[in-house]
C-alpha cells in the first residue's frame, strides 16, 4: 500500500467516524424523551390541579417559536409539590398548533394524573407517552442509521471474508482451504436489502408526516402504524433479496479430491457426487416484480441424479447474474466437475 492510499484510506476512516459519530449523537438525544418515558412507566401517581395553562413565544431569526406551558401541583404523603414539566420533551419549535393542542387538553383549573418518582417526589410529568412530533423526528433518522450500517457493515464484512482470498470467478469469492476450495456464491443480503427498505420507507414517511404534524399534531397511535408500515417493507426488502437470490446456496464447497461438492444454506446442505452430475448450464432467467418492468437475469444451473432415488434434479446459483459473469462461473464449474461442456 503506497502513501497515497494511506491517506485516502484514513481520511474516509475520519469521515466515517464523524459520521458515525454525529449520527449516534442525533439518535441518543432523539432517543432521550423516549428512555425517560418508559422509565416513567414505573412511577406511582396521584391527583394534581393544573395553576397555569399557556402558549409561550418567543421571536427568532427564522421565525417565531411556541412552547405550551404548563403548571400544575400535586400532594405526596401530606406534602405540596409543584412542577411545570408536562412531558419529557417540551420544546420549542415553530408548530403553534402542537403547543396549543397541549394547552387545550391541560385548561387551568383542571384535575389530571400526575406520575412521580417515588424515591423523588419532586420529578413528575403529565405524560408517559411519546407524541407523534418525538417519532416521527425518530423516523427521520432511520436513512440515516441505514447508511452509518452498511458504512460500517459492507467494508468489515467484505474484509472478514477476503480476508486470505486467492481469487475472484464472477463476482463470487474462492477461498482455499485444506479439505478444498469454497466458493462463495454472489448473493444479494436479505438482512442489507431489509434494513435499505426500512429505512427509505421509514425517510419517505417521516417526509410526509412532518407537514402534516405541522396542521393536525399527530397522536403516537397514528405513529404506531407508520412503524407497522416501517416493518412490511423491512420484511418485503428480506424477501426480495431471496427471491433475487433464487433459492441460491450460500457457499459451495469443492472437496480437495475433486469427487464431491457440498451446498450450504442456512439451514440445510446437498451433497453432490461428481459421477451423478449431468450438466452444468446457463438459463435466462426473467424475474417479474412488475409486469411493466421485468428483469431479464441469469443463473447457472447443475444438474445432477440424487443418490437416493436417481431422479434427476438441479442447484441453482444466484439469479442476479450477467451473461457473462454466468457463463464465467459455469465454465469455472465444469472445470472442477470435469464436465467440459454444457451438456455431458
Amino acid at each position: 500500500m503506497n502513501g497515497s492510499d494511506l491517506r485516502k484510506r484514513l481520511v474516509a476512516l475520519i469521515v466515517a467516524l464523524a459520521w458515525t459519530a454525529v449520527v449516534v449523537g442525533v439518535t441518543y438525544m432523539l432517543l432521550l424523551p423516549l428512555i425517560g418515558q418508559w422509565e416513567a412507566r414505573k412511577y406511582l401517581t396521584t391527583t394534581g390541579i393544573v395553576t397555569g395553562s399557556e402558549v409561550q413565544r418567543q421571536p427568532g431569526e427564522r421565525g417565531a417559536q411556541y412552547q405550551a406551558r404548563i403548571e400544575f401541583e400535586y400532594e405526596v404523603a401530606g406534602v405540596q409539590w409543584s412542577n411545570d414539566r408536562y412531558g419529557f420533551s417540551p420544546m420549542w419549535s415553530t408548530n403553534r398548533r402542537a403547543a396549543k393542542a397541549v394547552v387545550d387538553r391541560y385548561p387551568a383549573g383542571s384535575s389530571v394524573t400526575v406520575f412521580y418518582d417515588g424515591n423523588d417526589p419532586g420529578q413528575s410529568v403529565l405524560e408517559v407517552s411519546p407524541s407523534g412530533s418525538e417519532l416521527v423526528w425518530l423516523l427521520l433518522m432511520t436513512p440515516f442509521v441505514v447508511v452509518t450500517i452498511l458504512m460500517w457493515y459492507v467494508p468489515g464484512s467484505y474484509l472478514v471474508w477476503h480476508y486470505g482470498q486467492n481469487e475472484m470467478i464472477a463476482g463470487a469469492t474462492l477461498k482455499h482451504r485444506a479439505h478444498g476450495v469454497v466458493l462463495r456464491s454472489y448473493r444479494v443480503s436479505p438482512l442489507i436489502l431489509a434494513v435499505v427498505a426500512a429505512g427509505a420507507a421509514g425517510f419517505v414517511l417521516a417526509v410526509v408526516l412532518i407537514p402534516v404534524d405541522h396542521v393536525v399534531p399527530l397522536r403516537s397511535g397514528v405513529i404506531n402504524w407508520t412503524f407497522l408500515v416501517v416493518g412490511l417493507a423491512a420484511a418485503g426488502g428480506a424477501v426480495a433479496a431471496i427471491t433475487l437470490n433464487g433459492g441460491a446456496p450460500r457457499t459451495i464447497l469443492i472437496n480437495a479430491e475433486k469427487r464431491y461438492m457440498t451446498a450450504h444454506w442456512f439451514s440445510r446442505c446437498q451433497q453432490i457426487d461428481f459421477r451423478h452430475i449431468q450438466s452444468v448450464r446457463v438459463l435466462p432467467t426473467w424475474l417479474t416484480f412488475w409486469k411493466k418492468a421485468p428483469v431479464y437475469t441469469h443463473r447457472v444451473q447443475v444438474q445432477y441424479a440424487n443418490d437416493a432415488n436417481g431422479r434427476s434434479e438441479s442447484l441453482v446459483l444466484p439469479a442476479t447474474l450477467t451473461e457473462e459473469w454466468a457463463q464465467e462461473l459455469a465454465g469455472w464449474l465444469r472445470r472442477q466437475t470435469g464436465k467440459t461442456h454444457a451438456h455431458d
